[in-house]
C-alpha cells in the first residue's frame, strides 16, 4: 500500500485518476441503494422450454412432438428493501432518523424539574 501511496504523492495524475474511479464506482452504488430502497423494474431473460404435440385429427392419437427451446425476456419488479430504506434515511436524514435522538432541556438548574402528563 505505501508503493500506491508514494505513486501518488510523485503523480498527480495517477492520483486523480483514482479519485475520478472512485468517484463513478461511489455514483454507481448510489444508484443501487436508491433502487433497493424504492424498488426498481428491471429486464431478466430466461430459457422457457416449448413443447408441440400435433394429433391425428381422425383417430386423435399422437402423430409427433417436438421440444424446443426459447429466450424470453420478463420484465421484474423488486418490491422495496426495508434495510435499504432504514439506510439511506439515516445517513441521508440522521437530523430525523438516527437511533440516538439529542434533546435539550432548558431552565433554571437551581429549580426542580416539574413534569405535568397531558391526558
Amino acid at each position: 500500500m505505501d508503493t500506491i501511496y508514494e505513486w501518488k504523492k510523485a503523480h498527480p495524475e495517477f492520483s486523480e485518476a483514482i479519485k475520478r474511479g472512485k468517484a463513478i464506482t461511489d455514483r454507481r452504488v448510489a444508484e443501487k441503494l436508491i433502487d433497493r430502497a424504492t424498488g426498481a423494474h428491471y429486464f431478466q431473460q430466461k430459457e422457457v422450454k416449448l413443447k408441440s404435440v400435433r394429433y391425428d385429427p381422425k383417430t386423435f392419437k399422437k402423430v409427433s412432438e417436438e421440444e424446443r427451446v426459447e429466450v424470453v425476456t420478463l420484465e421484474m419488479t423488486a418490491p422495496p428493501d426495508t434495510q435499504a430504506i432504514i439506510f439511506f434515511l439515516k445517513n441521508r436524514r440522521s437530523d430525523l432518523w438516527r437511533d440516538k435522538q439529542d434533546v435539550t432541556v432548558g431552565g433554571d438548574p437551581d429549580k426542580p424539574l416539574v413534569v405535568k402528563w397531558l391526558d
